[in-house]
């Protein structure tokens, strides 16, 4: 895993520079899809395999909340630009990015609760309105102390 995350490192430098002289887009979606699909796969096994984990369920959910937005605008983005001749130019696109943005949120939630979980914290997944806009967020509880501990 740590060569596969040095190697994908390397390559969004390499498409970058090749993004900005060549505007390389097919070099920008197959290096960007490659990625996603990395951490989609990592990030199930982690949350759907790992019998060691104390927060499953929490888990679990926050992976397929984040995988539901951003295949939800995947698929928006995906018809934009199959039909962008007739609804006018980004009308989907502008919904792929809010829900791409809150997928990718939902999974840096998810990164902080394997962490969580892993140091033995109860973990609860929780909005708070804010302005009319959900803002989810974790709620952690404390290791449970053994009576050995006290």
């Amino acid at each position: 895993a740590k060569l596969w995350a040095q190697g994908l490192s390397l390559s969004a430098v390499l498409l970058v520079v090749l993004y900005i002289w060549y505007e390389a887009y097919v070099v920008f979606f197959l290096m960007y899809g490659s990625v996603v699909v990395y951490l989609t796969l990592e990030s199930a096994k982690q949350a759907f395999t790992s019998k060691d984990r104390h927060n499953c369920e929490v888990l679990q959910a926050l992976w397929k909340f984040g995988i539901g937005l951003y295949g939800a605008g995947f698929t928006l983005w995906v018809a934009d630009n199959l039909v962008c001749a007739q609804l006018g130019y980004g009308h989907l696109h502008i919904l792929w990015h809010f829900l791409a943005c809150w997928g990718t949120l939902i999974f840096v939630l998810l990164l902080m609760a394997f962490t969580a979980d892993e140091d033995g914290y109860k973990v609860e997944f929780k909005f708070a309105w804010k302005c009319l806009v959900p803002v989810p967020f974790l709620l952690l509880s404390p290791k449970e102390q053994s009576k050995k501990d006290s």
